[in-house]
């Protein structure tokens, strides 16, 4: 049976050479706006929060999550979690379901909305859990310099 855990800040160290290839997955779709050495310094400081996924009998970690608040300026304020990264080396439909584990913990931490950013394949995975398209980026790349 798979369970999530939240990791405390001061554990990553601890277990970073066992998630790293979790998040190396999903990092090669995020088009190289983040990379292992960026993830594992905002997750040592706290700057990001990291789940993982493993196995109750064995505790092999069978994948990662990480997730940032963003608090907006507004009155009263208002808080999201947004799941920034997922890697797994299970198929989704076996740890899904616990995504609602996540979403508890933001809204006792005062997030009033848990949002994902990701690739459009997520827009079909999470629908059976609520989720649906607020917003979408459109993407263009451009040469830099003369």
């Amino acid at each position: 049976m798979i369970a999530l855990r939240y990791i405390q800040h001061t554990d990553v160290p601890a277990i970073w050479g066992r998630i790293q290839e979790y998040l190396n997955s999903g990092l090669v779709f995020t088009h190289n706006t983040g990379s292992l050495p960026y993830l594992e310094a905002e997750l040592r400081t706290g700057a990001l929060g990291l789940w993982i996924a493993y196995e109750d009998e064995t505790a092999n970690i069978k994948g990662a999550l990480v997730v940032e608040f963003k608090d907006y300026p507004t009155v009263p304020l208002k808080r999201e979690m947004d799941i920034v990264l997922m890697g797994a080396s299970i198929p989704m439909d076996r740890w899904l379901h616990l995504i609602e584990d996540v979403e508890k913990w933001a809204g006792a931490l005062g997030a009033t909305a848990v949002t994902v950013t990701g690739r459009c394949a997520w827009q079909k995975v999470l629908k059976p859990a609520g989720y649906e398209i607020d917003h979408i980026v459109l993407r263009k790349e451009v040469s830099h310099g003369c």
